[in-house]
């Protein structure tokens, strides 16, 4: 497990994260949301080791981040930020084997080609694996990425899931995507936390998609947790209401499996106008 407790974050002398505890379970798909500025992006650097709290302590098992090297903590989780500059002019699988460093003793091995095949199959860019990775689309670029952090874990298909726990990180993964690869990427991302037992931790805007696709999610509101907990119960009408400043309605239908949010109108906007 992945606990993250009483977890403040201050920048000249903001709050963006105040007393803030967080549980990431091995087998689960955890979505952050809230509105910009929430401190969502700020959770997931502290809770990957990336920034340091000001206050309180994560915990990657029972040890804390700081008792890991660089190269222990990368084998063990890795993070898919909102955006990875590249321009150089590599392949799609040579982006990919990027992912590979943190497990390579010189040369690339049998095992890292196999990971990548893997990672690349997974999200369904291996016929485009000779593609030089600059001239691709920018959701072709995410999905390149998202590979490349999949073949750093290597947890694709092992019959037997590594007796330590794997855990990906994913800051808004579903920015770039078109509605298809959205809903690809997230039916994936969590299949393979319920298959191989990875933990999965992503930041989303998209509050259906939290509730469509998320076994927990937390919602933030001015650097605190305004709810946590199953998608269904956390998300209601009312908490929507407060925390992103709409009217909503949570529609529960029996030719949905989930509930869907529908917004009918924001603070500024006539009550009698719908959106």
């Amino acid at each position: 497990m992945i606990s993250a407790y009483n977890i403040s974050v201050s920048r000249g002398g903001k709050h963006i994260l105040s007393a803030v505890d967080f549980k990431m379970q091995p087998g689960r798909l955890s979505v952050v949301l809230g509105p910009n500025g929430a401190g969502k992006s700020t959770l997931l650097k502290v809770l990957t080791g990336v920034e340091q709290p000001d206050q309180g302590e994560v915990r990657m098992g029972e040890r804390p981040h700081d008792c890991f090297d660089a190269n222990e903590m990368a084998r063990q989780r890795a993070v898919l930020a909102q955006e990875t500059p590249l321009t150089f002019d590599f392949s799609v699988e040579e982006v990919v084997m990027l992912g590979r460093i943190p497990h390579l003793s010189g040369w690339e091995s049998d095992q890292d080609r196999q990971a990548v095949d893997r990672a690349l199959n997974f999200v369904e860019m291996d016929a485009l694996r000779h593609r030089r990775y600059p001239t691709l689309s920018g959701g072709e670029k995410q999905r390149v990425q998202l590979a490349r952090v999949l073949a750093q874990l290597d947890q694709i298909g092992r019959k037997h899931p590594s007796d330590e726990p794997a855990w990906l990180f994913l800051d808004e993964p579903t920015s770039a995507l078109d509605l298809r690869h959205q809903h690809v990427v997230l039916y994936l991302v969590r299949r393979l936390s319920r298959e191989q037992g990875i933990g999965v931790c992503a930041v989303l805007h998209d509050l259906n998609l939290a509730m469509r696709y998320a076994d927990h999610v937390v919602l933030l509101s001015g650097g605190k947790v305004a709810a946590e907990g199953l998608p269904a119960d956390a998300l209601t009408a009312g908490v929507i209401g407060d925390v992103y400043g709409v009217q909503a309605e949570v529609l529960n239908s029996e030719i949905h499996p989930y509930p869907l949010i529908h917004v009918l109108n924001h603070q500024n906007q006539p009550k009698h106008v719908h959106s």
